[in-house]
């Protein structure tokens, strides 16, 4: 965890215990994210709409299918079962890696921020490899 973050936490605790967040207005009811606080009314109307109609940005898109092609890479690379197998695609590995790092190339440069950027995979030479188990995580 973040220094910062163990810092905020730590004060939103004392805060708890305190009771600063006892009395605040609105209590206990509903809080409508929707609603712009800044009273910018285009574009409360415009996220609206996309809502409603269950639209993504872009990037949010394409971070998605970043995660089910990883996914699916590992899941064929699990079927493959034994080693021997798994060395024979490992030029096909290869290219799929190198896919999903230019499509996580391309959401890094949409992301609204860093936090939300992905690092890439790491290919893992051939004559390296030692088979993928099912336990095992794709580096990320």
């Amino acid at each position: 965890m973040d220094p910062l973050e163990i810092i905020a936490e730590n004060r939103i605790t004392l805060a708890i215990e305190e009771g600063v967040f006892d009395n605040l207005p609105g209590r206990g009811q509903p809080i409508h994210l929707e609603q712009d606080q800044h009273g910018n009314r285009s574009t409360t109307l415009l996220h609206s709409i996309l809502v409603n109609a269950n639209v993504l940005p872009h990037w949010l898109e394409l971070r998605r299918e970043v995660f089910t092609e990883i996914n699916s890479t590992r899941s064929e690379m699990f079927a493959l079962g034994n080693i021997e197998e798994q060395e024979n695609q490992g030029d096909a590995l290869g290219v799929r890696i190198q896919e999903i790092n230019r499509m996580i190339s391309s959401l890094n440069l949409i992301a609204p921020s860093p936090h939300f950027q992905l690092g890439h995979l790491i290919e893992i030479p051939s004559n390296s490899r030692q088979g993928f188990h099912e336990s095992d995580e794709i580096p990320g």
